[in-house]
């Protein structure tokens, strides 16, 4: 059913989900627009598996909101943007978004764990290590 809702795959030198592509090259300008829909698609799958296992992330809480989730440091309680565009000019936004990539991630991580512990050997379809390199573009 998850597969049917989110639908990961990958065209190109790019990992989708749901047909979004997730990250940029300099040769394939993808449009922020996509990116941020796409990892909003993201958020929301991680949010949806942790509450289906009844899982809670120790670093991060995950704020799916479409084209603009964000990622909630639980520690301080600050909140980052997961979406651009980026503007390479101001470093305080770009740090911020790379902190809320790092949240994610971060999730991701957790729950891939969570699901090793709980099922061993069981098959996920995309290693964690790769998705992060999906992900860090």
């Amino acid at each position: 059913m998850y597969n049917d809702v989110f639908h990961i795959s990958a065209e190109g030198h790019f990992a989708t989900i749901n047909g979004l592509r997730l990250g940029r090259l300099p040769t394939c300008q993808v449009d922020w627009n996509e990116i941020n829909a796409a990892l909003g698609h993201c958020v929301l799958l991680l949010d949806v598996l942790a509450t289906r296992l009844k899982y809670k992330y120790k670093k991060y809480n995950l704020i799916p909101f479409g084209s603009t989730s964000k990622v909630e440091i639980i520690a301080d309680k600050s909140i980052l943007e997961l979406y651009g565009p980026v503007e390479f000019v101001r470093v305080m936004r770009k740090t911020r978004f790379n902190k809320a990539l790092v949240g994610i991630l971060t999730c991701l991580s957790e729950l891939c764990q969570e699901l090793y512990s709980r099922f061993g050997d069981a098959s996920i379809p995309y290693k964690c290590a790769a998705l992060y390199a999906i992900l860090l573009y």
